[in-house]
């Protein structure tokens, strides 16, 4: 069975064996859910499962929304506040993200031979995506719970506060998951919509060597493309400047490019196998010149 196929299955199953600990944990503390918050979870679990299984980016955010909101129908709803499975789905969003199932996803609505990788989220991206989140899941299980208990009122005073709360989490969300860098059969694309009124790119004869970084590039003309994003960046030096137009309205002309994608070790092999010039990653080097 090939890489791609164990993509699409494992992060499946597990979410199955998530369905699995979720009824056994509510039959151990012996809660009762509604008819209506049990028809609402399970349609939710079914949402991330077709998710799971065709991969695309409007997956992934809905994915990634979904799981959190059926956790807090579950763990709010019954009358019983249940810590486990809230944290559980707080947590599984972002291993569903943060592993290469992310890029897969994407992937499901790439075209041709491009190839995606997933971008860090911006400093303030990191920011809003679990506040965003934590909140329609925190009104969406609260509006359960009302109706659960019969308290109408208390409903119909929160489905509005939901429903908003859902909807500006996906466009958030979304606009993070739109993010890539992009390979494809001419060259090397960054594609960001949140930083960049157009997408950067140089063809392959341009590009000089693809590299990864922890600390920061120390030159006057390197355009960082990172939003503020911790942890190893990627650096690609062009042999001729391209043009950068930055959504606030700047524009560069540059032959330093710096951006961050989820697994740069992913992007440096890819880049290799597309037969782009790569170098070890910075604080390599550094530590073997020093030796």
């Amino acid at each position: 069975m090939d890489k791609e196929k164990l993509l699409s299955l494992i992060p499946a199953g597990v979410w199955i064996l998530a369905a699995v600990l979720a009824i056994w944990r509510l039959s151990d503390i012996e809660a009762e859910i509604g008819l209506l918050a049990a028809i609402a979870a399970w349609v939710l679990w079914f949402v991330v499962f077709i998710s799971l299984l065709v991969p695309a980016t409007i997956g992934l955010t809905a994915a990634f929304i979904s799981i959190p909101i059926a956790a807090a129908i579950l763990g709010l709803s019954t009358g019983v506040v249940d810590p486990a499975i809230l944290i559980a789905g707080a947590l599984l969003p972002f291993a569903l993200v943060w592993t290469p199932t992310g890029d897969y996803m994407v992937n499901g609505s790439s075209y041709g031979a491009e190839k995606r990788f997933l971008l860090k989220p911006t400093l303030i991206m990191s920011i809003l995506f679990p506040i965003a989140t934590g909140i329609a899941a925190a009104f969406t299980g609260l509006l359960f719970r009302a109706i659960t208990n019969e308290q109408w009122l208390i409903a119909l005073i929160l489905i509005l506060p939901a429903a908003g709360s859902i909807y500006v989490a996906a466009r958030v969300i979304h606009q993070g998951f739109s993010r890539w860098l992009v390979f494809v059969p001419a060259g090397i694309v960054v594609h960001d919509p949140y930083l960049l009124k157009l997408s950067a790119m140089t063809r392959k004869p341009n590009a000089s060597h693809l590299t990864t970084t922890r600390a920061s590039i120390d030159k006057n003309n390197v355009v960082d493309l990172t939003g503020g994003a911790s942890g190893y960046s990627s650096h690609l030096v062009t042999k001729e400047p391209i043009p950068i137009d930055m959504r606030n309205g700047d524009t560069h002309e540059t032959s330093d490019i710096l951006f961050s994608p989820l697994r740069p070790g992913s992007v440096l092999r890819e880049a290799r196998v597309r037969g782009f010039k790569t170098r070890a990653p910075n604080d390599i080097q550094t530590k073997l010149t020093e030796e």
